[in-house]
């Protein structure tokens, strides 16, 4: 019996398969292959970003077309590239832009949360590993126009934050 409670609790803790480690190609975590980021793909139009705050507490990764709304949460700095060539339109997890809800769903399992907002249909996930009051909250949400996933954002939030 406690062979099976300790499976159990092993299981129990381990990140859900959907938990990425990278969105098109760029770290979520915090570290020296995580800095703030701003890139815009020439081919695609997408752009990525990654922004950090308290000191590596917060991190979120986002990859969207929609210019306006990037801009405002992620403005341009000195030093920033905007325009490169992203490693990929996706996760490390399989899920990729332009993928329907189904395709997404067997990959990595169905959402959490579902929200139509007008033309959008917005899929979350999240996860706490979370003990003795500290540790990380992730999540993940994709977005989708006409069946096809067109935005992906993911976060890690520290906890206790700042």
């Amino acid at each position: 019996m406690s062979l099976t409670l300790a499976v159990f609790l092993t299981v129990a803790g381990s990140k859900p398969n959907w938990v990425p480690n990278n969105l098109a190609g760029y770290a979520i975590g915090f570290g020296s292959e995580a800095s703030q980021i701003r890139r815009k793909d020439r081919e695609t139009g997408y752009w990525i970003g990654r922004s950090i705050d308290c000191d590596g507490a917060h991190v979120s990764v986002i990859l969207t077309r929609d210019t306006k709304m990037f801009r405002n949460f992620y403005p341009l700095q000195p030093g920033d590239v905007p325009i490169s060539k992203l490693r990929n339109l996706g996760t490390d997890r399989g899920v990729a832009i332009g993928m329907t809800e189904n395709q997404v769903s067997t990959k990595i399992g169905k959402p959490q949360k579902r929200k139509l907002d007008g033309p959008y249909v917005r899929t979350s996930y999240e996860w706490k590993n979370i003990k003795n009051g500290e540790g990380h909250i992730y999540s993940q949400e994709l977005v989708f126009k006409k069946g096809k996933l067109i935005e992906i954002s993911v976060g890690r939030e520290a906890v206790p934050g700042c």
